[in-house]
């Protein structure tokens, strides 16, 4: 997992656009969102996820916790 810079959620906290490695992303759609709940014997948070598409075509996975947002994966 990977910090991102910057997300700008809507109203009901679902990704519209982030700022990945210097560059905005604005999201075209919401493919799918889910809970992860982590090791929470350990501590770790729950983190809610988005698998989102960009309007650059770029499938991304990003994650919210209570740290910040993550970017999980990024499919090419």
């Amino acid at each position: 997992m990977r910090a991102i810079e910057a997300v700008w959620p809507d109203r009901q906290g679902r990704p519209r656009g982030f700022r990945w490695r210097r560059r905005y992303v604005r999201v075209a759609t919401v493919l799918e969102s889910w809970r992860e709940v982590r090791a929470w014997w350990r501590g770790e948070p729950e983190l809610r996820c988005w698998r989102v598409e960009g309007e650059d075509g770029g499938i991304y996975e990003l994650a919210q916790s209570a740290d910040g947002w993550w970017m999980l994966k990024v499919y090419d």
